[in-house]
Formats: C-alpha cells, structure tokens, sequence
C-alpha cells in the first residue's frame, strides 16, 4: 500500500513514481480499501510504527497498532474507505477518505446499532524504507459519535 500511494502520488504529478521496471499498482481516486481485504497491519508498516489518533492517543508498535485496528475495523466489518485525494512530497503520503461502514460492533465504547455511518479522515503516513513508520489520523471523531447517537452538535441542539 504504501508504495501504492506513492506511485500514484507520483503518477499525478507527472514525476516518476519508481526505477524502471518495478510493479505498483496506482490507487486512483474514488477506489476503495476495504477492511476484509487485508491482514492489519501485514507487511505495511515498520515494526517501530507510530500512529497519532489525536483525541484517540498515540499507539506504538506494529502489534499495538494490529490492536488497535482490528479492535475498530472489528466493529465496522463492511468499512470501505473511498480515496479522494492522494499527495506526496519527500516521505510524507496524504491521503484523503471518505469512510462508510455499518456499526456491527462496540465502537469506541457505544453498543452496536447496524445502522450506517460516514464520516470524513485525513491520514497522513511517513514512508521510511517501502513501509509505513508514522501515521497522523485525522478521522472526524464528532461525526461518528453524532451517527452513533452519544453526541449532539451545539447548532443541531
């Protein structure tokens, strides 16, 4: 994955996105990544990772980051994050997402519902040596706990 994003960072730029003769596969916009898809975190990440959640603390470790992903993507099965925006610049990747996904788990600590939610993320990863060794997630927090129920906007009061 991560190569991916570079390459198709690249491949929008009009840079080259790696040696000749090397494989990528260019995510473009509007293509998704599906949970059910891939091992977490798989071959993605350096063992050292750092991924910033913000509100939601920093986790370090590629098996505390498994941990932490599989306890949320646990809840959210069916998520399908759709890219639709994809920039790179020396080692950083930003992605930006749109998330869809159906609460069939505790999520963040609320029960289950089934009803669907979609919010807004801006991931950005740093790429050292192929694989991820920092993320900064920026998932919109508010809207989530809004679909789920436990939060209400002031203007929405």
């Amino acid at each position: 994955m991560p190569e991916d994003l570079i390459a198709r960072s690249a491949a929008d730029s009009g840079r080259p996105a790696s040696p000749p003769g090397s494989q990528h596969r260019g995510l473009g916009p509007n293509e998704r990544w599906h949970a059910g898809n891939s091992g977490i975190p798989g071959g993605w990440v350096t063992s050292d990772v750092v991924w910033h959640g913000n509100s939601l603390g920093d986790i370090a470790g590629a098996e505390n980051l498994a941990g932490l992903l599989g306890s949320f993507i646990g809840a959210l099965p069916g998520l399908c994050a759709a890219e639709q925006d994809i920039t790179a610049e020396n080692d950083l990747v930003m992605v930006r997402l749109v998330v869809t996904a159906t609460v069939e788990g505790s999520l963040l600590g609320v029960p289950a519902d089934g009803k669907p939610v979609r919010w807004n993320a801006i991931d950005i990863y740093r790429i050292t040596d192929g694989k991820i060794s920092e993320e900064w997630a920026a998932d919109d927090i508010a809207t989530i706990m809004t679909q789920v129920g436990v939060f209400t906007p002031p203007w929405a009061a």
